[in-house]
């Protein structure tokens, strides 16, 4: 898989700062992006450098992102949810490591920042992956 930053993934940085609900929407609109994505191995391909791109930020900045990104998941339609995940599991495919990082710090440092009925499922969800 390519390693270069493309200008959409690195467009992610600038909402580094926003307020929640900013980012929330930003997400949201990304994810609907991706899920209306025809292939399931484009998908993948518009996540991977996601992961990769939110690696390099602060930890806080980090956190704050991959929050609002998972909230934003929340509000997309079952179907919608259903080809992101799709994409997820292929994208932990094609790069197990990366998937395995992006996994592990959502289960320790971002579900016990999320309300308590969503803690869970995001935990069963990266464990799956």
């Amino acid at each position: 898989m390519p390693t270069e930053r493309r200008p959409l993934d690195s467009v992610l940085s600038t909402q580094v700062g926003k307020s929640e609900d900013e980012a929330v929407a930003w997400w949201k609109l990304r994810m609907e992006q991706i899920a209306n994505i025809p292939s399931p191995t484009a998908r993948a391909g518009a996540l991977v450098p996601e992961w990769r791109e939110l690696a390099t930020l602060p930890e806080a900045s980090r956190v704050a992102l991959t929050r609002a990104r998972i909230l934003a998941v929340e509000q997309l339609t079952a179907e919608q949810r259903d080809r992101v995940f799709e994409a997820r599991a292929i994208g932990a495919k094609q790069v197990p490591q990366a998937a395995a990082d992006e996994s592990t710090f959502i289960r320790d440092k971002v579900a016990p920042t999320l309300p308590a009925p969503l803690q869970q499922r995001v935990r069963d969800m990266v464990d799956r992956t």
